[in-house]
């Protein structure tokens, strides 16, 4: 059993009601448990409620580079789904899907292989008596405290457990007939993931009666990626001669009248770039004409770079002398 001089989720309670966010300790003073617990605490608390309120909750997204424009990939994580085998009533799945990860209310809680309800151990599922019900399933999250462990029995110095640990863990509960999440308890973060639609006479619940309500957030890299850095829509003619001009739309060329935009021709054969400014860019489209490459003899594949002070978006191109 874990052995606090006071419980640190009261403590931690009572200092966020009353507006701490810190503390300090004094010099020449006992040093109290609670006092190092809420130290550590205030700060996890203050992270969170930053994430919470800023950033939101939801399912990770990540980003398809698959093909010559990234996009938005959604994550089966948390998708609510039919038992894929027969005759079973009263369940459903909840899907792993990659990544497998959600933040809810500033927890980010994993879930490594897909999961039937029935195996959390929670209350049993039925549908109505009579007519039809609309049951709300919520992904609980909150941390649990581990006691016992190799790391916190310190067997190379004192040989004394010191400390606990603490881990997200999380739950899918339904709320029968709930229009809304139901509140949640200090310390824990609720976070729609589905609506079944049960009707009487019917236990088998299938794909058709499940409403996916999932949230999605970007992991901040890819958020910079699809509204920041350039994006090319189309690649310029597959040859081209000094002193041509190439047209190039896409996304994130321009955000400010005072950007600089340029453009890099790059020979694998040498050393450095040809870099060209490019005049009067747009947020979808710039012009330049392709400059002279003092020494080029022969037909030569070359990489095109558009830098923007954002980022950088590179295709292939061909250049032939004149």
């Amino acid at each position: 059993m874990t052995d606090f001089s006071q419980d640190p989720d009261k403590v931690l309670a009572t200092n966020l009601d009353a507006g701490y966010v810190g503390l300090r300790i004094q010099q020449g003073v006992p040093i109290l448990d609670r006092d190092l617990n809420l130290l550590s605490d205030l700060v996890a608390a203050t992270v969170r409620s930053i994430v919470s309120r800023y950033l939101g909750s939801g399912v990770a997204v990540t980003v398809d580079n698959s093909g010559e424009t990234p996009k938005p990939k959604r994550s089966d994580a948390f998708l609510i789904a039919e038992v894929p085998v027969a005759g079973v009533d009263n369940d459903f799945v909840i899907r792993a899907g990659l990544p497998g990860r959600c933040l809810v209310d500033g927890i980010e809680v994993p879930i490594n292989e897909d999961l039937e309800y029935s195996a959390q151990g929670l209350e049993a599922l039925a549908p109505p008596a009579a007519g039809t019900r609309e049951d709300l399933v919520y992904l609980d999250a909150f941390l649990t405290t581990e006691e016992t462990g190799p790391a916190m029995e310190n067997p190379d110095d004192v040989i004394v457990q010191t400390s606990v640990r603490l881990r997200p863990a999380w739950r899918v509960r339904v709320a029968p007939g709930a229009t809304a999440v139901p509140s949640a308890d200090p310390g824990h973060g609720h976070l729609p993931l589905a609506r079944i639609v049960r009707r009487a006479g019917q236990p088998r619940i299938t794909d058709g009666a499940i409403i996916d309500l999932r949230t999605h957030c970007f992991p901040l890299p890819d958020l910079r990626r699809l509204t920041l850095e350039p994006i090319l829509w189309n690649v310029p003619p597959p040859t081209r001669q000094p002193g041509q001009a190439i047209t190039l739309t896409g996304r994130n060329f321009q955000f400010r009248d005072d950007d600089d935009v340029t453009v890099g021709f790059r020979r694998a054969d040498v050393d450095g770039e040809v870099t060209v400014p490019v005049p009067n860019p747009t947020p979808t489209e710039i012009q330049f004409r392709v400059p002279a490459f003092p020494g080029l003899a022969a037909e030569t594949d070359m990489t095109l770079t558009v830098r923007t002070p954002y980022g950088t978006a590179q295709t292939k191109i061909t250049i032939v002398p004149n």
